[in-house]
């Protein structure tokens, strides 16, 4: 059985920014034939918008069995950033979660990935800590009453 985990923490927005721009599109196909003048900037304007939706969908958090891997994620903290960076769970010292982001404590350094995580996001990250041994610490919401 395959121990490996993928989380893909931008999928929701790349599918709602591709199906904004698909309803974009047949709007001004059918009922915006005033503006065919622009058509070239409208499809910029669509061709963009996919390709930056395919760059959220290329983002991945790899749980696999003897380390986690941020594909396409920036991190800071480390000298050599590259497209995929591997940290082995036996070099990890700490986790918080919080809502800006995630921080990985190693034995050498402290390593930051900005994120907007979501609960159900949190949570999943959490249990995949934990079931490679690690504990997880969630960041405290403070909600203002006022």
């Amino acid at each position: 059985m395959d121990d490996t985990l993928t989380i893909k923490p931008y999928q929701t927005l790349a599918y709602v920014i591709i199906m904004l721009t698909a309803s974009l599109f047949i709007i001004k196909q059918l009922f915006l034939s005033a503006f065919d003048d622009q058509w070239c900037l409208f499809m910029g304007y669509c061709l963009a918008m996919l390709i930056w939706a395919g760059a959220l969908l290329k983002q991945e958090i790899v749980f696999t069995p003897r380390a986690i891997a941020f594909i396409n994620i920036p991190l800071t903290g480390r000298a050599s950033l590259g497209k995929e960076t591997q940290i082995a769970y036996r070099d990890i010292t700490g986790c918080h979660l919080m809502l800006a982001g995630l921080e990985i404590a190693t034995n050498t350094e402290a390593i930051r990935v900005r994120l907007r995580l979501n609960d159900r996001l949190i949570s999943c990250l959490s249990d995949s800590f934990e079931r490679h041994g690690l504990q997880a610490t969630r960041e405290a919401v403070q909600k203002n009453l006022a």
